[in-house]
């Protein structure tokens, strides 16, 4: 996840989704189109009716004949939650003292239940209840759209909402890279 990203993501328990049903839906909805790799694909024909681009953006690539920055769509399949983040992911703060938690994503990586514990107040919080200001994310389901820089495109309301309704979860978005 090395490009700046759109990432979209189960904000809440998704243990139930299995990974082949998400693809299925991405490309039912025509977000995700041909794979170029495992869990990677080429934009699908109605990308754009699912990512609203905002401001000036006239040239986004969406195939390889393109240019090489063109738009690729990942959906790993992963074990268990994890953190994505980028480096200019702020500290979140503590619900109860509202205090920085500091080496936060120490303190996500370390964790096995979701949960981490704040060094100043010692209140445990999950990590997906944290304000991380759309710039980390904590799940095992996430689908990355890349590149795209914070603040560039947004998901659209029906696609939210589309993931939402079938998978019975909270889907968020976050800008990593």
């Amino acid at each position: 996840m090395s490009r700046p990203s759109l990432t979209l993501y189960t904000a809440t328990d998704s243990d139930h989704i299995a990974h082949a049903e998400l693809i299925d839906l991405l490309k039912s909805i025509k977000l995700i189109g041909k794979p170029i790799a495992t869990s990677r694909f080429l934009a699908g024909s109605r990308f754009f009716s699912h990512i609203a681009f905002l401001g000036c953006a006239p040239n986004i690539a969406l195939d390889p004949e393109q240019g090489p920055q063109h738009i690729r769509i990942t959906v790993p399949a992963l074990p268990k939650p994890e953190l994505f983040s980028g480096s200019r992911a702020p500290a979140p703060l503590c619900p109860a003292c509202k205090q920085a938690i500091e080496h936060w994503k120490h303190h996500i990586g370390a964790t096995k239940n979701g949960a981490i514990s704040c060094p100043q107040c010692n209140v445990s919080t999950l990590v997906n209840h944290l304000n991380l200001r759309k710039r980390a994310c904590f799940s095992k389901h996430i689908i990355c759209i890349a590149p795209v820089f914070e603040s560039e495109a947004v998901p659209a309301d029906g696609l939210i909402g589309t993931l939402n309704e079938t998978f019975n979860t909270r889907f968020a978005y976050a800008f990593i890279g």
